[in-house]
């Protein structure tokens, strides 16, 4: 098959195919290269992580602001709520909604 043929069934551009034929003949895989994070390593996650199980089960109802500032004055470590947001979607044990009961006001 030729690489234009190529290209137009699997709907990429021919300087696609030559990559990916180039990346075959290199590495003997078409598996993408694992992506590195740039940057430092998080600190804050690992902490936050630890210490929301207990929060949750304790207020359900707070919203991420609230869970943040209570962090905050648990610990003296500032998060800001979208920190508190990822950690509570990376809770292992349960399924931790952010919805809030309706009646709070």
């Amino acid at each position: 098959m030729s690489r234009e043929q190529a290209s137009s069934v699997f709907g990429v551009s021919v300087p696609s195919i030559e990559r990916y034929v180039r990346l075959r003949r290199q590495t003997g895989s078409l598996a993408p290269r694992r992506a590195v994070k740039p940057g430092p390593p998080a600190v804050k996650g690992e902490a936050v992580r630890a210490w929301l199980p207990g929060r949750l089960e304790q207020s359900p109802d707070a919203t991420l602001a609230e869970h943040a500032a209570a962090f905050t004055a648990a610990t003296g470590t500032q998060v800001s709520p979208a920190t508190v947001f990822r950690a509570i979607g990376s809770l292992p044990e349960g399924r931790w909604t952010l919805k809030k009961d309706g009646e709070r006001g």
